[in-house]
This record gives structure tokens, sequence and C-alpha cells, in this order.
């Protein structure tokens, strides 16, 4: 995978909505640096505003480009960034074209028809405006309703426009919750609701901040699209911190659930033309109630995943558009994700079609849980992420463990082979496979002789060696019969892009297993090779000490000698009298 940025502007080829294979984490490390093209990779080093003195297009002093601290508000101007969105009662503006090839960008208006152009585009723009950019996710538009009409047409709209408050809740984060930051630039208008994108449908509001400062009001409609209101009329920055359960974003969906623990309020009733014509496309693919809801949803997840994006042949366009598309398998985002709706509402699930300017997914209904995000892939072949300053990424689908039919596979290996080297070259070559780590701290465990011996340096994996699961790092391993608390540590988030002669932040948390946060503990912060089992082969970057609430933040520095490549961050708790070591890594390249 390569990416650029370029003081305005980051482009990133992207694997979207692959689930377990989004190749930028936000609590992944890649160690990148400016080399010429060898072997058909090509190596960035990611421009530095605070030095760079033209725009991305050469033209004219940088625009200062700043990466918010985890936590930290962003800035309140007036000033519309680069290529920032501008949202208006007659939808978003930019300065750059905003195409809507999945329905247009207001959820009361939005109507997205069922269409036969089901080739992959080559290209499309995606307005970053959450830190972290849950890219290609944001919530712009959520439909819940799919209705046919006498021409056979079938489109996706929101059922009601009923709205219900939501609070301003406070600033406190519950364990199972990771926060973002939105960042809005509105033309207000008295009184009107103005949609805003969102992270969750459950997402709560817990910080508002405003210039000019008004008084603002927000709702939600009744499949969760978010709105704010306002008495002041004009331009007005809006910035909200947001808090999402972790669940909506790759959240284990429970085996036990029946299909009568679903609320039924939640299935938009279906015609029974549609009904008709979707249990017909479901006893072909051998999906009924006959199965439990998770083998269903399973089952229903594995077949959309493995469509292919590709024009839709005149011969197979017979009768009706939808069964032609769910039994070939045609489309792209927006077909597979309206057709899984389909389906998914006709069996008792409740799904909900979701789109932005550049992608289309779904999400469901889960009894004992809530809502969860299923990306069914189909994206276009580039996504540009267009905002100021953008550089972290949420890493909310690392934990997927839904079906990946060989499709949805194949796109993941044509992306990330797009700038890999042809067959009969070693992946990588001599910028992967030949890099070793430089000198640095290391230390010697049991895992030594799978890593080699402390102080050697280590060959780099190239992408093509990393396994799609997160890798494990273990501290001292406890007795059985250790009498001291079980504890968890945990790395909330760091920066996606390490930077040879920069500093590198990461923010944690430690707490025992009962919830109880560790104060005043130390935290070792190492960086290793993706897919080690231990901490033999990584270098200590630094320690941190855990506050009140038991959370860490540091800042390290990464020498210049470190060698191109991707890494894993690794932070370590050794234990004492009361609590037993333990360890986490955030994980690297999936593919």
């Amino acid at each position: 995978m390569n990416g650029w940025a370029r003081l305005g502007r980051q482009r990133w080829r992207w694997m979207v909505g692959t689930g377990a294979a989004i190749v930028l984490l936000a609590v992944g490390a890649e160690v990148v640096s400016q080399e010429s093209r060898r072997n058909g990779v090509t190596l960035h080093e990611y421009f530095d505003p605070a030095w760079a003195g033209a725009s991305s297009d050469g033209v004219g002093p940088a625009r200062e480009s700043v990466n918010q601290r985890p936590g930290e508000p962003p800035g309140l101007s007036l000033e519309a960034g680069r290529d920032e969105l501008i949202l208006t009662g007659d939808g978003p503006l930019a300065d750059v074209p905003i195409e809507q090839p999945h329905g247009a960008l207001d959820p009361r208006t939005g109507a997205n028809r069922l269409d036969d152009q089901t080739d992959r585009v080559d290209e499309l723009s995606y307005f970053a405006q959450f830190d972290p950019s849950v890219i290609p996710y944001k919530r712009q538009v959520v439909q819940n309703r799919v209705v046919r009409s006498a021409s056979g047409d079938y489109t996706a709209s929101l059922s009601s426009n009923r709205e219900r408050p939501v609070a301003i809740e406070g600033t406190r984060v519950h364990r199972d919750e990771d926060t973002f930051w939105g960042s809005f630039l509105v033309r207000a208008e008295p009184g009107a609701l103005h949609p805003i994108p969102s992270v969750s449908p459950d997402q709560r509001l817990l910080r508002v901040e405003s210039e000019p400062a008004a008084a603002l009001r927000f709702v939600r409609d009744q499949a969760d699209n978010f709105y704010v209101a306002s008495d002041y009329a004009g331009l007005i920055r809006v910035n909200v911190q947001i808090a999402a359960p972790r669940f909506y974003f790759d959240g284990e969906l429970g085996k036990d659930i029946g299909w009568n623990d679903f609320p039924s309020g939640l299935v938009v009733p279906l015609s029974e033309e549609v009904r008709a014509v979707a249990t017909r496309v479901m006893g072909k693919l051998g999906v009924s109630r006959r199965q439990t809801p998770h083998a269903a949803l399973m089952d229903l997840v594995e077949y959309f995943r493995d469509f292919e994006g590709r024009p839709l042949p005149a011969s197979a366009r017979t009768g009706d558009l939808f069964e032609t598309i769910a039994l070939g398998k045609f489309g792209v985002c927006r077909h597979r994700s309206l057709a899984f709706v389909i389906i998914a509402q006709t069996l008792g699930i409740p799904t909900r079609y979701v789109y932005n300017e550049a992608h289309a997914f779904v999400e469901v209904y889960w009894p004992g849980e809530s809502w969860r995000r299923i990306d069914l892939g189909g994206a276009a072949e580039d996504v540009n992420m267009r905002q100021d300053g953008q550089r972290r990424i949420h890493d909310g689908a690392r934990n997927d463990t839904l079906p990946k039919p060989p499709a949805y596979l194949s796109e993941l290996e044509r992306i990330m082979g797009q700038d890999s080297p042809g067959d009969d070259a070693s992946p990588g070559g001599d910028q992967a496979g030949d890099q070793q780590i430089a000198d640095g701290d290391r230390q010697g465990t049991a895992g030594e002789q799978a890593h080699g011996q402390a102080g050697e340096t280590q060959a780099l994996p190239s992408e093509h060696d990393l396994a799609p699961e997160a890798i494990e790092i273990t501290a001292p391993v406890a007795e059985i019969d250790d009498a001291r608390r079980p504890i968890t540590i945990r790395i909330i988030s760091a920066d996606q892009q390490v930077l040879r002669g920069r500093a590198i932040e990461v923010r944690g948390e430690l707490a025992a297993n009962d919830g109880t946060p560790l104060a005043n503990r130390s935290v070792r912060v190492l960086l290793g090779p993706v897919g080690a089992s231990s901490g033999a082969a990584a270098m200590v970057l630094g320690t941190a000490t855990t506050g009140q609430d038991g959370h860490f933040l540091g800042q390290f520095d990464i020498a210049r000698t470190v060698s191109i490549g991707r890494w894993a961050l690794i932070a370590v708790f050794d234990g004492d009298e009361n609590d037993r070591p333990a360890a986490t890594a955030a994980s690297g390249i999936a593919r």
C-alpha cells in the first residue's frame, strides 16, 4: 500500500471496506522515507508543513497543518480548510466537485435508486470530518426503507423525519468506547436543521464548542441521522467530541440469538411485491429463517462480499433488476449493500443502508448489543481523503471476524498488488526484504529463538508476509497459581506514520480486569517487527506513567537510523507485587 500527503490533501490507495484489510490503522505504525522506485515499490516520506514552503500545487505558501493530540479539540477558525466541506441547507459545498454516485447527501431528500451501472469507478473523493478519520465509513446518509415502484425501480430512503433530542452528556468516556472530534463548518439558517455526519448510530455527544459562541440544539431521526440547529444566522464552526461504542466497528455477533429476540419496530415493512422477489432470491441462496439468525447473517455476508464490480451484460438484464444483480453477483458497494438490505429485512433482521460521497455499506441491529457496521466491499479503485492535517485513521475494523470469500480477498490482493513487484521478484525486493532494524535497545526473552538473539539485527517482513490477525506480545509469563490481579493493557491511539527523526504520540490504558484503573504505573513502549510473538526483536522507545484514570500518554522519538518498513507498537506493563504483568501490540497490515 502506498499513500502520499500533499500539505492539504491526503491520498490513500485503499482496499476500502475490507474489514480486516484496511491498511493504515490508528494503532499501527509505518516507518517511511522518500526513496527512488525500486522493484516496483515506492516508499514516501510525508511533507512536514512546519518547514515546507510551498503548497501541494507548488504555488503560494503552504497552509499550516497540525496533527491534534488525542482528545484535543480542533481549532475554531471560520476559515474553510483546503477541500473542507461547508454544510448548507442545499447540501454540502466544497472547492472541488463532489460526486454522488450513491445518492444525494441529505438524509431527508436523498433517495438511492438501484441502478445498472455495476462497474467499478476509478476514483472518488472522501471529505474527512472526524479525527481520527473513519475513512471510508462516515455516516453521511442513513436510510431504513426500501420501496419498489410500479415500474420495478427499487429505491432506498428515510422512512420518517421524526426527530428526538440529543443531549450533551459531559466528558466521561466508557471503557468500551472510542472517542472522536468532529469539526463542521455550517452555513446556519435560524431554526433550521442541518444534517451533520456521524460516526455511529449510538454515539454520545460529550462536548460541544462553536465559533461564534451560540446556543446549539442536536437531534437525530428514526435512522439515527444527526442534525444541528441554532438561532444564529451565518457561518459557524461547530466542534463536537463524540464517544462511540466499539461494538459498532467490529464487535462479535452473538450466536445464541433467536428470531424472536429482534425488536419488530426496527424493521420497516416491505411491500408484498418486494418480499415476494426477495423470498425467491433467498430460496436460491439457501438462506431462510430455518437457520439461526447468526448463521443466516454469516451466509449473507459471505455471499454479498463475493460480488464483482463489472459491467452488467445486456443478456443478464432480464426481469427484476434486484433479482438480476443479487443472483448474478454484479455490482459495487451501493448495489451489494442495497440488495443486502432487502434480503436481511425480509428475514426480519433490522438493517440500514449507509453511504457518503465515496462509499456505501450497511449496519445491522443485533439483540443484546446494538447496531453493528458491516462492509461488503466494492469501493472505488482509489479514494482521495481530503482535509488539512488529517493523519490519524481509526482502526475500527481490525478485529473483523466476518466471512471473507475469494472475491473479497482478491480485491485486497488487487489493490495491494498495484504497487508490488511482479511474480518473478521477491516481495518487497531490497527495500523490504533486505532492510534491517538499526542498532537499538533490545530485550532478551524466551522469544529469542524465533526472532534472533538479543542485539542482532532483524530483517523486516514484507507486506506479503503479514497475517490478517492482530499480533500478540506477551510480557513475562505469570505462574498458573499467581495470586496477583490479572491486568489488561490497551493502546487506544497513536500516529499512523512514524517519521524517522520525529516523535510518535501513543495513548493507552492500564486497568485490572474488573475495570479498576491502575494509577502511577510505569508502561514501556516499544517498536518491533510486525508478527513478533515477544519483545525480543523490539527496541524500547521509552516509558510513560499512568494517571489516576489509568491512562498513559507519551511522545517518543524515532531515531533516523530506524529502517524503512512495517512495524508494530508494543506496550508492556512488567507487573508488581499486587498486579500481574500484561502486554499488548497494535496489529500490522492485514492481507
